[in-house]
């Protein structure tokens, strides 16, 4: 009788993303159809409503039997955020956001955080702020893969992940980014499943603008305000501008950029791309011209519209 790698993955998130949840469950068990029988792998889908247990212990939350019953023994964790935060906690801001805390604290790798991104309702307005500060948040502390909610891009993370666990198990479909980093020589920085959009105009104006160097911390002021010259020259919105502090964290996950330089207390305050990888994106740039006008061409700055002359009666 053969055996079989159990490897549970979490799916952690507020309730108003019902649909996503299924989603990624389903996500998962059609990746069992896939692999389970050439690879020996299966993939179990870890819910708290499935599989926690009631428990009457003294002094314990819900939260906390959750995190000790199904969160810690997780191998992989995904978290999803919509519109809502999530419900407080005693010990932080939501149930979602001390799940991940206490998975990477157990593990220090494993965990992929996604955001959608919705139309938001007039009444959740000041709800979905919390989540993108929570996003900020990600920008300067590692908690792992964030990015845009898409389900291609979750089944690369899974798989990804898998690989990192089972070293030696090779999977058929492309797993552009290894294990050690990400190499632009042979990575595709077009592809919508790799990448996000803010990291494809990262790269294009990279190249552009022949900057390799990237501040961190106070010293970003002045890489934002050369990329909002830059959009301004390319009649952009200020897309990357906005998003320059969570683009620089994924580089910096991804290994692209290094650290260049620290602070006194150790933390980057400039990152530097090495030539050899500049090279490689400065060719893929150059041979790649009509796809980097379709990528310009999602983030056309609006004109702006003049107020109207009022006739004052005197």
């Amino acid at each position: 009788m053969k055996s079989v790698k159990l490897i549970k993955i979490f799916i952690a998130s507020p309730g108003d993303v019902h649909v996503q949840r299924n989603e990624v469950e389903q996500l998962i068990l059609d990746w069992n159809n896939e692999h389970s029988d050439t690879k020996n792998i299966v993939l179990m889908p870890i819910r708290w409503e499935n599989n926690s247990t009631a428990s009457y212990a003294v002094n314990k939350s819900g939260q906390a039997i959750i995190n000790e019953e199904i969160v810690k023994s997780s191998d992989i964790l995904i978290a999803i955020f919509g519109n809502r935060i999530g419900t407080r906690t005693p010990n932080n801001k939501s149930g979602t956001v001390e799940e991940i805390n206490v998975f990477y604290e157990e593990h220090h790798r494993g965990v992929g955080i996604f955001f959608i991104d919705n139309p938001v309702p007039e009444e959740l307005i000041n709800e979905r702020k919390l989540v993108q500060k929570y996003r900020e948040y990600l920008s300067d502390n590692d908690r792992g893969l964030y990015g845009t909610y898409d389900p291609r891009k979750i089944r690369h993370f899974i798989t990804k992940e898998v690989s990192s666990l089972l070293e030696g198990v090779d999977f058929d479909e492309d797993i552009n980014r290894n294990l050690a980093g990400t190499n632009l020589s042979k990575t595709n920085i077009f592809d919508e499943i790799e990448f996000d959009k803010d990291e494809q105009l990262f790269f294009i104006f990279v190249v552009e603008e022949e900057n390799q160097t990237f501040g961190a911390r106070w010293m970003s002021d002045d890489t934002i305000s050369t990329i909002q010259k830059w959009e301004e020259k390319n009649k952009l919105e200020n897309y990357l501008s906005e998003r320059y502090n969570s683009v620089l964290t994924k580089m910096a996950q991804r290994k692209i950029i290094d650290v260049e330089e620290v602070t006194d207390y150790g933390n980057a305050r400039l990152y530097s791309m090495n030539p050899t990888e500049y090279r490689s994106l400065k060719k893929h740039i150059y041979d790649n011209q009509q796809e980097v006008l379709n990528i310009k061409s999602l983030f056309p700055k609006q004109p702006t519209v003049p107020m109207p002359e009022l006739d004052l009666p005197f």
